[in-house]
Protein backbone atom coordinates (compact mmCIF):
# COMPACT_ATOMS: atom_id res chain seq x y z
CA UNK A 1 0.00 0.00 0.00
CA UNK A 2 1.25 3.82 -0.40
CA UNK A 3 0.65 6.64 2.57
CA UNK A 4 0.16 10.04 1.27
CA UNK A 5 3.13 12.27 2.52
CA UNK A 6 1.94 15.59 1.09
CA UNK A 7 -0.46 17.07 -1.79
CA UNK A 8 0.83 20.19 -3.06
CA UNK A 9 -2.88 21.29 -4.52
CA UNK A 10 -0.73 24.31 -6.83
CA UNK A 11 0.77 21.54 -8.97
CA UNK A 12 -1.36 18.75 -8.73
CA UNK A 13 0.19 16.58 -6.58
CA UNK A 14 0.11 13.75 -4.44
CA UNK A 15 3.44 12.21 -2.79
CA UNK A 16 3.17 8.76 -1.81
CA UNK A 17 5.65 6.34 0.29
CA UNK A 18 4.87 3.22 -0.35
CA UNK A 19 4.25 0.84 3.06
CA UNK A 20 3.94 -2.78 3.93
CA UNK A 21 1.01 -2.54 6.10
CA UNK A 22 -2.53 -4.43 6.78
CA UNK A 23 -4.20 -1.36 8.31
CA UNK A 24 -7.02 1.36 6.90
CA UNK A 25 -7.83 4.72 7.17
CA UNK A 26 -11.43 5.75 7.66
CA UNK A 27 -12.44 9.78 7.17
CA UNK A 28 -15.31 11.22 9.61
CA UNK A 29 -17.10 13.45 7.56
CA UNK A 30 -19.67 16.06 8.86
CA UNK A 31 -22.69 17.49 7.02
CA UNK A 32 -24.44 20.71 6.25
CA UNK A 33 -27.75 20.87 4.86
CA UNK A 34 -29.25 23.94 4.06
CA UNK A 35 -32.95 24.31 2.80
CA UNK A 36 -33.42 26.47 -0.19
CA UNK A 37 -36.65 26.45 -1.59
CA UNK A 38 -39.57 24.00 -1.26
CA UNK A 39 -41.34 23.24 -4.67
CA UNK A 40 -44.30 20.29 -3.40
CA UNK A 41 -45.03 19.63 -0.20
CA UNK A 42 -47.29 17.19 0.97
CA UNK A 43 -48.43 18.52 4.67
CA UNK A 44 -49.81 16.04 7.78
CA UNK A 45 -50.79 17.10 10.67
CA UNK A 46 -47.09 16.18 12.54
CA UNK A 47 -45.39 15.70 9.13
CA UNK A 48 -44.03 17.69 6.24
CA UNK A 49 -42.96 16.19 2.80
CA UNK A 50 -41.63 18.10 0.03
CA UNK A 51 -39.70 18.16 -3.20
CA UNK A 52 -36.93 20.61 -2.24
CA UNK A 53 -33.41 22.29 -3.69
CA UNK A 54 -30.70 22.68 -0.89
CA UNK A 55 -27.11 22.61 -0.28
CA UNK A 56 -24.98 20.19 0.82
CA UNK A 57 -21.95 20.73 2.12
CA UNK A 58 -19.12 18.09 3.65
CA UNK A 59 -16.27 18.73 5.89
CA UNK A 60 -13.58 16.79 6.74
CA UNK A 61 -13.67 16.61 10.41
CA UNK A 62 -10.81 13.56 11.14
CA UNK A 63 -9.22 10.46 9.87
CA UNK A 64 -8.38 6.89 11.83
CA UNK A 65 -6.28 4.61 11.27
CA UNK A 66 -7.45 1.26 12.50
CA UNK A 67 -5.29 -2.52 12.44
CA UNK A 68 -7.53 -5.75 11.13
CA UNK A 69 -8.27 -5.93 14.66
CA UNK A 70 -10.61 -2.59 14.40
CA UNK A 71 -8.03 -0.69 17.05
CA UNK A 72 -7.49 2.36 16.35
CA UNK A 73 -4.10 3.36 15.79
CA UNK A 74 -4.07 7.40 15.31
CA UNK A 75 -6.09 9.59 14.45
CA UNK A 76 -5.59 12.97 12.71
CA UNK A 77 -8.22 15.62 13.87
CA UNK A 78 -9.05 18.64 11.27
CA UNK A 79 -9.51 19.39 7.78
CA UNK A 80 -6.16 18.46 7.01
CA UNK A 81 -6.16 21.29 4.46
CA UNK A 82 -8.74 19.65 2.54
CA UNK A 83 -11.45 21.87 1.51
CA UNK A 84 -15.25 21.96 1.85
CA UNK A 85 -17.29 20.15 -0.78
CA UNK A 86 -20.70 22.03 -2.16
CA UNK A 87 -23.00 20.51 -3.48
CA UNK A 88 -26.35 22.34 -4.89
CA UNK A 89 -28.78 19.52 -6.13
CA UNK A 90 -32.58 18.28 -4.83
CA UNK A 91 -34.09 15.93 -2.88
CA UNK A 92 -37.04 14.78 -0.49
CA UNK A 93 -37.30 16.40 2.79
CA UNK A 94 -39.67 14.23 5.37
CA UNK A 95 -39.99 16.83 8.02
CA UNK A 96 -41.17 16.12 11.98
CA UNK A 97 -43.47 18.78 13.04
CA UNK A 98 -42.90 20.22 16.83
CA UNK A 99 -46.25 17.99 18.11
CA UNK A 100 -44.58 14.43 17.05
CA UNK A 101 -40.55 15.71 18.00
CA UNK A 102 -41.90 16.46 21.36
CA UNK A 103 -43.57 13.51 22.04
CA UNK A 104 -40.95 11.09 20.68
CA UNK A 105 -38.16 12.84 23.00
CA UNK A 106 -40.38 12.32 25.49
CA UNK A 107 -40.85 9.60 25.17
CA UNK A 108 -37.61 7.81 23.92
CA UNK A 109 -34.88 10.23 26.28
CA UNK A 110 -31.82 9.88 25.14
CA UNK A 111 -32.52 7.53 21.87
CA UNK A 112 -34.46 9.85 20.07
CA UNK A 113 -31.65 11.83 17.72
CA UNK A 114 -29.96 8.48 17.24
CA UNK A 115 -33.50 6.67 16.36
CA UNK A 116 -33.88 9.39 14.04
CA UNK A 117 -30.47 8.94 12.36
CA UNK A 118 -30.92 5.11 12.15
CA UNK A 119 -34.20 6.11 10.21
CA UNK A 120 -32.38 7.95 7.97
CA UNK A 121 -29.63 5.32 7.36
CA UNK A 122 -32.52 2.81 6.67
CA UNK A 123 -34.74 4.89 4.40
CA UNK A 124 -31.61 5.42 2.30
CA UNK A 125 -30.41 1.97 2.43
CA UNK A 126 -33.81 1.24 0.89
CA UNK A 127 -34.56 3.79 -1.77
CA UNK A 128 -33.56 1.44 -4.22
CA UNK A 129 -36.67 -0.94 -3.32
CA UNK A 130 -39.11 1.97 -4.59
CA UNK A 131 -36.91 3.73 -7.19
CA UNK A 132 -35.83 1.00 -9.24
CA UNK A 133 -31.95 0.07 -9.83
CA UNK A 134 -29.77 2.93 -9.51
CA UNK A 135 -26.34 3.18 -8.83
CA UNK A 136 -25.90 3.92 -4.23
CA UNK A 137 -23.40 6.53 -5.53
CA UNK A 138 -26.02 8.21 -6.86
CA UNK A 139 -28.23 9.51 -4.17
CA UNK A 140 -27.30 9.51 -0.82
CA UNK A 141 -29.16 11.03 2.95
CA UNK A 142 -28.76 13.63 5.93
CA UNK A 143 -30.61 14.39 9.24
CA UNK A 144 -30.39 18.48 9.65
CA UNK A 145 -32.23 20.70 12.38
CA UNK A 146 -33.40 23.52 10.11
CA UNK A 147 -33.19 27.24 11.48
CA UNK A 148 -36.73 27.24 12.78
CA UNK A 149 -35.76 24.08 15.11
CA UNK A 150 -37.37 20.96 13.60
CA UNK A 151 -35.82 17.92 12.80
CA UNK A 152 -35.54 16.92 8.87
CA UNK A 153 -34.46 13.39 6.81
CA UNK A 154 -33.12 14.56 3.56
CA UNK A 155 -32.82 12.54 0.63
CA UNK A 156 -30.81 13.91 -2.18
CA UNK A 157 -29.39 13.48 -5.64
CA UNK A 158 -25.21 13.18 -5.50
CA UNK A 159 -25.38 14.87 -8.50
CA UNK A 160 -25.09 18.98 -9.34
CA UNK A 161 -28.34 20.14 -9.47
CA UNK A 162 -29.86 17.08 -9.08
CA UNK A 163 -31.28 14.10 -11.77
CA UNK A 164 -34.62 14.35 -10.69
CA UNK A 165 -33.45 10.57 -9.01
CA UNK A 166 -34.32 10.89 -4.96
CA UNK A 167 -37.47 12.97 -6.01
CA UNK A 168 -39.14 9.61 -6.42
CA UNK A 169 -39.47 9.57 -2.77
CA UNK A 170 -41.57 12.35 -2.62
CA UNK A 171 -44.66 10.40 -3.67
CA UNK A 172 -43.47 7.28 -1.73
CA UNK A 173 -42.53 8.27 1.14
CA UNK A 174 -45.05 6.18 2.81
CA UNK A 175 -44.10 2.57 1.03
CA UNK A 176 -40.52 4.05 1.88
CA UNK A 177 -41.04 4.09 5.65
CA UNK A 178 -43.43 0.64 5.90
CA UNK A 179 -40.70 -1.13 3.93
CA UNK A 180 -37.72 0.15 6.75
CA UNK A 181 -40.25 -1.32 9.20
CA UNK A 182 -40.41 -4.48 7.21
CA UNK A 183 -36.49 -4.73 7.49
CA UNK A 184 -36.04 -3.66 11.35
CA UNK A 185 -38.80 -6.55 11.89
CA UNK A 186 -37.15 -9.05 9.42
CA UNK A 187 -33.57 -8.73 10.64
CA UNK A 188 -32.18 -11.61 13.10
CA UNK A 189 -30.01 -9.75 14.80
CA UNK A 190 -30.98 -10.24 18.60
CA UNK A 191 -29.58 -7.43 20.04
CA UNK A 192 -31.12 -3.69 20.70
CA UNK A 193 -28.03 -2.08 18.96
CA UNK A 194 -28.95 -4.07 15.72
CA UNK A 195 -26.21 -4.66 13.11
CA UNK A 196 -25.05 -3.19 9.91
CA UNK A 197 -28.15 -5.03 8.12
CA UNK A 198 -30.59 -2.82 9.94
CA UNK A 199 -29.66 0.42 11.77
CA UNK A 200 -26.25 0.04 12.99
CA UNK A 201 -23.71 2.82 11.62
CA UNK A 202 -20.56 0.98 10.17
CA UNK A 203 -18.40 4.56 10.18
CA UNK A 204 -19.15 5.79 13.59
CA UNK A 205 -19.45 4.45 16.79
CA UNK A 206 -22.54 5.66 18.30
CA UNK A 207 -25.75 4.60 20.48
CA UNK A 208 -28.52 3.44 18.71
CA UNK A 209 -31.82 1.43 19.43
CA UNK A 210 -33.82 -0.61 17.32
CA UNK A 211 -36.55 -0.73 19.66
CA UNK A 212 -36.75 3.68 19.38
CA UNK A 213 -36.23 3.36 16.11
CA UNK A 214 -39.17 1.15 15.76
CA UNK A 215 -40.82 3.74 17.90
CA UNK A 216 -40.21 6.44 15.80
CA UNK A 217 -40.85 4.86 12.29
CA UNK A 218 -44.15 3.63 13.63
CA UNK A 219 -45.20 7.40 14.61
CA UNK A 220 -44.28 8.32 11.14
CA UNK A 221 -46.30 5.69 9.37
CA UNK A 222 -48.96 6.20 11.29
CA UNK A 223 -49.47 9.46 10.02
CA UNK A 224 -48.81 8.30 6.34
CA UNK A 225 -51.77 5.95 7.22
CA UNK A 226 -54.21 7.66 8.79
CA UNK A 227 -54.31 11.35 6.78
CA UNK A 228 -54.45 12.53 3.38
CA UNK A 229 -52.31 15.39 2.84
CA UNK A 230 -52.80 19.07 1.25
CA UNK A 231 -50.84 18.98 -1.33
CA UNK A 232 -49.53 22.69 -2.68
CA UNK A 233 -47.16 23.21 -5.76
CA UNK A 234 -44.93 26.46 -6.14
CA UNK A 235 -43.17 27.47 -9.23
CA UNK A 236 -39.98 27.31 -9.57
CA UNK A 237 -38.15 30.87 -7.66
CA UNK A 238 -34.99 31.29 -9.45
CA UNK A 239 -34.00 33.82 -6.94
CA UNK A 240 -33.48 31.11 -5.03
CA UNK A 241 -30.70 29.93 -7.50
CA UNK A 242 -28.61 33.39 -7.09
CA UNK A 243 -26.06 31.76 -5.23
CA UNK A 244 -25.69 29.31 -7.49
CA UNK A 245 -25.12 31.54 -10.04
CA UNK A 246 -22.13 33.32 -8.12
CA UNK A 247 -20.49 30.22 -8.54
CA UNK A 248 -18.90 28.70 -11.08
CA UNK A 249 -17.11 25.35 -12.31
CA UNK A 250 -13.37 24.78 -12.72
CA UNK A 251 -12.05 23.98 -15.89
CA UNK A 252 -9.24 21.66 -14.39
CA UNK A 253 -10.72 19.81 -11.70
CA UNK A 254 -14.82 20.38 -11.87
CA UNK A 255 -14.51 21.86 -8.24
CA UNK A 256 -17.32 24.21 -7.85
CA UNK A 257 -15.76 28.10 -7.52
CA UNK A 258 -17.41 31.31 -6.40
CA UNK A 259 -16.41 34.05 -9.40
CA UNK A 260 -14.71 36.10 -6.64
CA UNK A 261 -12.22 33.95 -6.12
CA UNK A 262 -8.82 34.63 -7.62
CA UNK A 263 -7.83 30.92 -7.74
CA UNK A 264 -9.59 26.83 -7.19
CA UNK A 265 -9.77 26.03 -3.91
CA UNK A 266 -9.24 22.63 -5.18
CA UNK A 267 -6.03 22.55 -8.11
CA UNK A 268 -4.78 26.60 -7.57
Amino acid sequence: VFRVKDVIRGRRQVRLQREYTRNETCPFIQKKIRLKQQYSTADYSALRVAHVAIDVTEFLVAVTERDPSGQTVRTWQGSLGMPAHRLPTEGTMLLLRPSLWSRLVAELAGDALGALQSTERLLCSLFPTISGPCDAQDFSSGVERLPTGEYAIFLYDLVYDGVDLAKIAFGKIGELVEKSLERLSACSCPDDEGCFRCIANPRVDERVSKAATRQLLQAIAEVLRSETPTIAQSERDWSADLQIADYMTCRRCNTSVSRSARFCPNCG
